[in-house]
This record gives structure tokens, C-alpha cells and sequence, in this order.
């Protein structure tokens, strides 16, 4: 039993191995190993029993009593049968499996297309030179990447003399899923991953069988950089012969695979979209009726092959009648995955300033997914296109209270209609860039009763109607830019309100009720130039509360027994823990404590605006880890910013006089290093930093700038 014992974990150590180098273990080894368990079962009770009998010969005589002769003659039977099992004469694993070296995809050739096939040939070249083990296919969505490597794999399936034993090909797509990945390359391989088998695991199970290969890795939709040593794919440069293959969106992820060679896709020009469109249309486009409109809609697609290719697949036998619906049909399950950016459920998300820009093509299709969607959320866009008020026929879209979305932005609207529009549904109302609206009817709202997000921003209305206090559902109320805007009506019901743009009115208070807004995440004040007093306590009641923008404000913020009697204090906004997004302003340096320091560090992203900074000086903050202190006008050194050097990022010296006396002070008296400062720009004219052998620091002051700046008042650099 113990000659089998030891068999057994021999057969195990070797099962183990095979698996890991992605060998199929053959059904026998695992019955095997489960007969040598159940034999040990018997002959465990049989051990115990003469282990615990002090005399041997008394074990042996009990025993042979307790067990009857045949079956102690069976067991020895079956421990001779294991034994000679166990050497398994026909192996342990399955004869390997190999697959095909190339499989082919079926896909449109793109031999006859002048610009594909150039750069064809181009990659076909690189996949043969020994220097390059990396190459980046990249270029915008809908270009053709996937289209390039799937002609380039079956271009290999028709070499006479095939230099690699497999091509592998994984997509990757924007989530990346290394299991999912290493999956994909298993599957190729021709065997599946292990029942609760870790990434690790797998990756060194693939690294153990690509090792011995000469082969191609189609890395297809890269969206950022992937670990070959966790993916478990051998490095092209330490593994002779493999090579990778990767297309993205973006050169930089080429450039962080380290690619040895990139190739960028163009799009089409003008005779070749013709030609790939009327190829996927078939004769329909030759029609003297159709042309015209097959020809727009060609130039429509800009030299995108995948938009050309759906597009002209959707035109074929199709007459004038109905194209666009087919056309655009075509198109909606490429757009569906962006609906959720649509969705009522996420309209919410902090959102910033700004436009985003799309391919006619692309927002015609979206425009009209939205308002002829089939699950009763459509929308009305009448956006950019210059109406001057709202039509009869629109009205009449408006009250058929099945519109979730409304959209007049961007036009030339001078008044609304003074009527009860019945738009029970309607989630959002978009009104902003109608720089000649003045009012809003008292009856226009009163039937939005449902209305989450309401934009008037860049109009010149002087008030609100009080209709809008009926809209207790509301969660974004924008009103930026409104410059002729002096006051609102209480806000205090807006119980659910999250966004609140103030910015750019004209307001010279905040609205009363301000303070009850318990779910308020944004407040923008920034830009208003009237606004000269914040009443104590309001802010910090404003208990979720994570961004408050005040850039610009003629409201400058204190500390405690500077400020005018009943405004708030620089001391207030510690008491928000939810805050981190600030941007305000000081009259002059302030003399930060350790505890201000401490809560201003913790804070993800600010703007602390000092003096009298230039005012078209980082407009708004854009990412979530800008951290940023703008100092205009400032004498120095009568003021320290020993504390602000400290907790920037980036800082700005606009005009600032004495700059060589603060520079020598932080050299000489001031111990330690600045190490998160990454930026300094120092503007003005008749500036001169002299350094002498007395600026002589104990330490490398700024070890971690990247960037400097010394520029005077006409932009002209000074060094």
C-alpha cells in the first residue's frame, strides 16, 4: 500500500504539469486516482487497528480473525492491479490537439481599395521583419482597423509558406477583462480555463504553451495598456518569433504598449467612398432619381468605412421613399450603447460646462432615434436651427404628452408661448443660447409638471415666473450667463434640487430658502459680479454639497473677525466634509493655519484666486485633481505664501512686486522642500529675478516642477 501510495502522487504531480501546459488529461487517470481513494478507505480501519496493538504477532492473529481471509486476499488483488494501472501505457493526455494555424474570417476584401490595400501590404511587410516584434494599427472608430487585421489574417491562411504555427486574435473592447482576454486565447489553443482558475493561474498555463509556439497575437480594440506578463503572452522581444498586433482608438496606447511600428488609418477619399458606397448599394444609386441623394448621403458618411458600408447596405434595392428611415434604422443598434447617456435614471451626473462635438451623420441619426424611439421615451429637438419661436406644428408634438426630452437650445427665439402646454412626461427642458428671450409666461411651465432639468443659461430673462415653484421634482435649475437676471423666488421647496448654476447672473443675494436645499451637490456663483454679500451659516447647512464655484465673485471670502458683520468666513466651509471642488477668493494672502492646510489639501481639486488675478485666468476647474493658486497685484514680502507653495499644484505670480526678496526668503529661511508644486508661472513687466550666491538653499526647493513660466505682460517669453 505504500509502493501505491507513492505511485499516487507521482501520477498527480505529473497531472498537475500536464494541465498547466494545456494538455486534456485522458478519463482513466482521474478513475484511477478515485479507485486508489476508495481502496484506502478499506485499508485505513485495517492500519489503525494494528498500530494501536502492542504486540505485532496478537495484530496479526486479531486481525486475520476480524477480517476474513477473502477479502484480505482482494485487497492485496486490487493494490497489485492499481499498481500495474498506474503506469498507464497509453499516456495520461490525450494526443495534442493542434488547431489550424490560420483560420479564416470571413470578411469584404480590401484589395480593391487603394488606401486599404497600401496599408495591407504595409503591415504584411512589418509582420515580416525581425526587428519588429510590436505593431499599432490606430485611427478613429469606424475607420476599418478590425477590417485591416481580419484581411491581414486571411491574407496569411493564403501564404505557400506559413513562417507561424497559429494566429491568435481577441477582441478587447473599452471594459477590459483580462480573464475574458485570456479566455479567447485558450479557446484558440483548444482547450478551456479550469473550474475557479485565477488569472495568475491561467496566465502561466498560457505562458508555458505560447512559449513553444511562433505565433501572431491580434490584440483588437485596445482601449489601454495590457500587461502581456499578466495576460500570460510571452514578450515579443524576449520570445523569438511571436509577434503583436494590436489596433486602438488612440497612439497613445501604442505608444505605452511600446510598439515598434505604427500604422495610422485614414479615412477614404472622396472615389473611394463612392465606390465602397455604390458596391454596398448596388444599382439603386445609379438611378437618376436616387443619385443625387446617394451621393449626399456618401459625403454624410466622411470616408468612415463602417458607416459607408451600413449605410450603403441599408440603400440597397430601396427606392427615394423611406431611405432615410431605413438608413437611420441601420444605424441605431451601432447607437443604442449610448442611450444610457440619455437615460432619466443618470441625467444627475455632475456635469460641467462645454459642448461636445459628433459627425452630422452621427447626431442626425441620434436626433431621430430620440424622437421616433419605440418604448414611449421620445423627445422633440428643435436645436441650432434658428427658429424664432415655436411653431404651431410643434406645439402640437409638445401636448401630445409622450415627450420625455425637449430641446430649443441654440436658437433665435424671442418669446414663448403664452399657453398650458401639456407635457406631463417631459423629464428635461433645454431653452439656453436664445439670447433674445426675455420672459417666460406664467402658463409656459405650467404644465411641465414633471421636469427634472430646466436650462435657461445664456438668455436675457430679467425673472422667473412662479409657476416654476410648482416643479417640485426638479434636480438641475441652469441658469448661466443670465446677466440681466437680479433675483429668484424662493428655492427653498426644491427639496430634491442637486444643481444649481448660478453663474454670470446678476443676482446681489442668494435666493432665501437657499439653505434648506439638502441635496444640493453643485453650486456655481462664479462670474457674478454683483454679489457682495453671503449670509453667515448658509454654505455649511448645505450638507451635501460637493462643488461650490465662486470664481470671479465680488464676494471674497474672510476669516474669522475680518468679515463683515453676518457673511460667512473662510471657517464655515470646513464644516462641509462632503466638499471637494472649490473655487474662491481672497482680497488679500491668507495666513493659513496648520488645520486650513490639513482641509484644503484634502480637498480633490481647487482654486484659490488672491488679490487681483487676471480674470480670463483658468475659467472654470476641468479635471479632479487641478489644484491651482492665481496671486495678482500682491506686494511682497510683506505677506508670506511660505503655506501656499505648500498646497499647490500649480501656482501663479501675476504682477506681483518683490518677487526676488520672497523667492530669497523661501531659499534661505524657509527649510524643507515644495515637492507637490509641478507648476510656476510668473507674469509682469519690469521684472528682475537675480539670483546670487546668498539664494543658496539647503535642499532642491522645487524637486518635482515640470514646468516654468516667465513671461511679461505682452506674452513674450523673458528667458
Amino acid at each position: 500500500m505504500d509502493n501505491l501510495m507513492d505511485r499516487r502522487m507521482e501520477v498527480k504531480d505529473e497531472k498537475e504539469v500536464a494541465e498547466k501546459e494545456g494538455n486534456k488529461i485522458r478519463a482513466q487517470v482521474d478513475e484511477w486516482l478515485e479507485d486508489v481513494n476508495n481502496l484506502q478507505l478499506r485499508v485505513n480501519p485495517i492500519q489503525e487497528k494494528m498500530v494501536n496493538m502492542k504486540k505485532p504477532i496478537a495484530c496479526f492473529l486479531k486481525c486475520s480473525m476480524r477480517c476474513r481471509a477473502g477479502e484480505v486476499e482482494a485487497i492485496r488483488e486490487e493494490i497489485k492491479r492499481l499498481l500495474e494501472a498506474g503506469s498507464f501505457p497509453t499516456g495520461m493526455v490525450h494526443p495534442t490537439r493542434r488547431p489550424r494555424a490560420v483560420e479564416h474570417i470571413p470578411v469584404p476584401s480590401i484589395r480593391g481599395q487603394t488606401t486599404a490595400s497600401k496599408l495591407l501590404d504595409e503591415t504584411m511587410e512589418l509582420l515580416y521583419d525581425d526587428e519588429v516584434g510590436r505593431i499599432g494599427i490606430w485611427g478613429l472608430g469606424g475607420i476599418g482597423k478590425t477590417t485591416l487585421v481580419n484581411n491581414l489574417n486571411n491574407e496569411l491562411k493564403t501564404t505557400s509558406t506559413q513562417p507561424f504555427s497559429i494566429v491568435i486574435w481577441a477582441k478587447v473592447s473599452k471594459n477590459l477583462d483580462i480573464k475574458h482576454v485570456q479566455t479567447q486565447i485558450a479557446r484558440r489553443l483548444l482547450w478551456e480555463p479550469q473550474m475557479g482558475e485565477s488569472e495568475q493561474e491561467m496566465a502561466i498555463r498560457l505562458h508555458q504553451r505560447l512559449k513553444n509556439e511562433k505565433f501572431v497575437l491580434i490584440l483588437d480594440d485596445l482601449w489601454e495598456e495590457i500587461d502581456l506578463d499578466i495576460l500570460g503572452v510571452p514578450r515579443p522581444e524576449e520570445h523569438e518569433g511571436c509577434k503583436i498586433i494590436l489596433t486602438s482608438r488612440r497612439m497613445e496606447v501604442c505608444r505605452k504598449m511600446k510598439t515598434d511600428k505604427e500604422v495610422k488609418m485614414n479615412v477614404l477619399n472622396d472615389e473611394e467612398t463612392w465606390q465602397l458606397f455604390c458596391q454596398n448599394a448596388g444599382d439603386v444609386v445609379h438611378s437618376e432619381e436616387i443619385k443625387p441623394f446617394a451621393e449626399a448621403i456618401a459625403r454624410e458618411c466622411c470616408g468612415l468605412p463602417l458607416a459607408i458600408n451600413i449605410v450603403g447596405a441599408a440603400m440597397r434595392r430601396q427606392e427615394e421613399d423611406g431611405i432615410e428611415d431605413k438608413v437611420y434604422r441601420s444605424l441605431k443598434l451601432s447607437y443604442d450603447s449610448l442611450e444610457g447617456l440619455l437615460s432619466v435614471g443618470r441625467w444627475c451626473q455632475r456635469v460641467k460646462e462645454g459642448t461636445v462635438k459628433m459627425h452630422d451623420l452621427v447626431r442626425d441619426v441620434a436626433i431621430w432615434i430620440s424622437e421616433s424611439s419605440e418604448d414611449g421615451c421620445k423627445s422633440l429637438v428643435r436645436s441650432g436651427i434658428k427658429l424664432s419661436e415655436i411653431s404651431v406644428q410643434d406645439l402640437s408634438k409638445l401636448n401630445s404628452n409622450s415627450r420625455q426630452r425637449v430641446s430649443f437650445m441654440d436658437n433665435k427665439i424671442t418669446r414663448l408661448p403664452d399657453s398650458v402646454i401639456q407635457c406631463s412626461e417631459s423629464s428635461s427642458l433645454l431653452l439656453q443660447h436664445n439670447l433674445a428671450l426675455e420672459m417666460v409666461p406664467v402658463r409656459f411651465l405650467q404644465g411641465f409638471i414633471a421636469l427634472r432639468l430646466l436650462n435657461l443659461g445664456n438668455t436675457r430673462i430679467q425673472s422667473l415666473p412662479p409657476s416654476l415653484l410648482q416643479l417640485g421634482d426638479l434636480r438641475a435649475l441652469l441658469l448661466r450667463n443670465c446677466s440681466s437676471l437680479g433675483e429668484l423666488p424662493p428655492l427653498g421647496g426644491f427639496s430634491r434640487l442637486q444643481m444649481l448654476n448660478l453663474g454670470g447672473t446678476g443676482i446681489r443675494e442668494l435666493p432665501r430658502g437657499l439653505e434648506n436645499l439638502c441635496n444640493l451637490k453643485l453650486l456655481d456663483l462664479s462670474d457674478t459680479e454683483n454679489l457682495k454679500t453671503i449670509q453667515a451659516g448658509i454654505i455649511s447647512r448645505l450638507s451635501c454639497l460637493e462643488d461650490l464655484q465662486l470664481k470671479n465673485s465680488a464676494y471674497h471670502f474672510h476669516f474669522n473677525g475680518e468679515e463683515k458683520r453676518g457673511d460667512t468666513t473662510f471657517e464655515d466651509l470646513r464644516s462641509g466634509d462632503g466638499l471637494f471642488i472649490l473655487s474662491i477668493t481672497f482680497k488679500s494672502i491668507p495666513r493659513l493655519s496648520s488645520e486650513d492646510v490639513s482641509w484644503i489639501k484634502r480637498l480633490r481639486a481647487f482654486q484659490i484666486f488672491i488679490g487681483q488675478p487676471p480674470l480670463d485666468f483658468h475659467p472654470r476647474i476641468t479635471t479632479t485633481n487641478e489644484k491651482i493658486v492665481i496671486i495678482g497685484r500682491v506686494d511682497f514680502p510683506q505677506e508670506s505664501i511660505k503655506e501656499l507653495w505648500c498646497i499647490a499644484k500649480s501656482l501663479v505670480l501675476d504682477n506681483c512686486r518683490g518677487l526676488n526678496e520672497m523667492v530669497k526668503d523661501l531659499a534661505i529661511n524657509i527649510g524643507g522642500c515644495f515637492d507637490g508644486l509641478s507648476s510656476l508661472t510668473i507674469t509682469g513687466d519690469n521684472m528682475s529675478l537675480r539670483p546670487t550666491g546668498q539664494w543658496a538653499a539647503s535642499c532642491d526647493l522645487l524637486p518635482n516642477l515640470e514646468e516654468l513660466i516667465i513671461k511679461d505682460n505682452r506674452g513674450a517669453w523673458l528667458f
